[in-house]
């Protein structure tokens, strides 16, 4: 198996930086900062876990687990912010009780997700989307390398 890993940093070279200054109105931009701040986290989670892995530290599993944990939370902010939901006042409407998803992680974004604007959730979906893709492959990919080794 190639030792190759298969998402670096400059695959994303020629691609148009995302930062606060963008072009994009506020409301874009307060939808992708706090995607592109968590990726940021995610990808350099990813690099030190190839690195580990390369290297084959005893730190290396470790390593994994957290750039999966860091994928993980990126993950869920994207889906708040890309996935249509209703409105806090919409979603607080009396429920039937569900079951506990003991297994999921609370990840905090200081935002009501059906507050989004439509036109924000795809500025998001387009800009982050395929960064957040390769990304989860690549994650993906190494931990199948590292079951293997």
């Amino acid at each position: 198996m190639s030792s190759k890993t298969p998402f670096t940093s400059q695959d994303h070279d020629n691609q148009a930086p995302l930062s606060i200054s963008s072009p994009v109105n506020d409301s874009s931009t307060m939808g992708i900062n706090p995607n592109l701040q968590r990726y940021e986290t995610a990808k350099d989670e990813f690099e030190i876990a190839t690195d580990s892995t390369n290297g084959t530290t005893i730190y290396a599993a470790s390593d994994r687990e957290s750039a999966r944990d860091a994928l993980n939370q990126l993950s869920a902010v994207f889906a708040l912010y890309t996935t249509e939901m209703p409105s806090y006042d919409e979603s607080h409407q009396p429920q039937q009780t569900q079951p506990d998803d003991s297994g999921s992680q609370m990840v905090s974004t200081y935002f009501d997700p059906g507050d989004i604007a439509p036109e924000v959730r795809q500025e998001v979906k387009r800009r982050v989307g395929q960064r957040v893709r390769e990304l989860a492959n690549a994650v993906e990919a190494l931990e199948e390398r590292a079951k293997d080794d």
